[in-house]
């Protein structure tokens, strides 16, 4: 409540109100308001929009590499907000979901084109010219989300390496010399030690997270058991 409360605070108040209020405007507005007054409704929606995913994305990210804090007994009590709200993860993690939703829409966007382009709408230049602007986006910001996820499994991997253990299912530190496999399709023994089965690409976590196909990824079984996910 002392952090994660007053995040989703500045969210309803900061951001969903600005992005309510423009919605109602863009929706309802459309031949009522002068165009002006409509295109910054636009702008409102993205900025309220934008502002709502980071205040969301830093309460989140806070839970999983939480800073800026100290502990009372069982109370959280912020020292530096600063820091509690820019911590390791949260700027990463806010351009990856910013950018997803970006990506998203123009794929969004380019299927209504398509669609509208094999009816045969009566607007079909318009429709055309504007699946060659989203595709030319489409092009820029793919690329760039596969490299902002990259820089998201390396931050988890530098603090918290128990964690991408868990999700990559990766039990043991590879020995030196030898690369850590990248686990595409993997399930858990009975035992909680090991894979019953999976479906690897050699030295592929190695390379993901070293740059180097024999760099060194510690294992699960490396942690003590209650540290470990659960």
């Amino acid at each position: 409540g002392s952090f994660f409360g007053n995040i989703l605070g500045f969210e309803t108040t900061i951001a969903f109100t600005l992005e309510t209020a423009s919605l109602g405007i863009l929706v309802f507005g459309w031949g009522k308001v002068p165009r002006v007054i409509h295109f910054l409704a636009n702008l409102g929606v993205l900025v309220g929009a934008s502002l709502s995913a980071f205040w969301i994305v830093v309460a989140n990210s806070w839970m999983q590499m939480p800073r800026g804090i100290h502990m009372e007994g069982t109370k959280i009590i912020v020292d530096d907000y600063a820091a509690a709200i820019f911590n390791p993860y949260s700027i990463v993690s806010f351009a990856h979901m910013w950018v997803a939703c970006i990506e998203s829409t123009l794929f969004l966007m380019a299927g209504i084109c398509a669609w509208a382009l094999l009816r045969n709408h009566k607007d079909g230049a318009f429709f055309l010219r504007a699946f060659k602007y989203v595709l030319v986006l489409m092009i820029a910001v793919t690329p760039l989300q596969v490299v902002i996820g990259d820089m998201s499994g390396l931050i988890i991997a530098k603090h918290q390496p128990e964690k991408l253990a868990a999700a990559e299912l990766h039990w043991d530190t590879n020995p030196a010399g030898e690369g850590a496999a990248w686990h595409v399709l993997a399930w858990p023994n009975a035992s909680g030690t090991g894979n019953a089965f999976e479906l690897s690409v050699p030295d592929g976590l190695s390379l993901l997270l070293t740059r180097s196909t024999d760099g060194s990824v510690r294992g699960l079984n490396d942690f003590p058991a209650d540290e470990r996910p659960s």
